[in-house]
């Protein structure tokens, strides 16, 4: 995707590969999707619906896909 994320963002998505071992982390899941592809073995929506019913986390042979909050720490010098 091209257009940047410009609010601030609560969570992630974490794509784990099993066989290598790999994290990558994309700002939502049509990102995974468009960048991943059939590497992943779920359609967007598919996805959607499992991280929606399974607590966030979606788990096929290939790979796991997750949720992982993230905090906006502020600054303290700026305070």
């Amino acid at each position: 995707m091209k257009g940047k994320i410009v609010y601030p963002r609560k969570r992630v998505v974490v794509l784990e590969f099993k066989n290598k071992k790999t994290n990558y982390v994309y700002n939502t899941c049509p990102e995974l999707v468009v960048a991943q592809g059939k590497r992943i073995g779920v359609t967007l929506n598919a996805l959607w619906n499992a991280l929606a019913k399974n607590d966030g986390i979606y788990e096929n042979e290939r790979c796991k896909i997750y949720y992982r909050k993230i905090s906006h720490a502020k600054n303290k010098e700026w305070v």
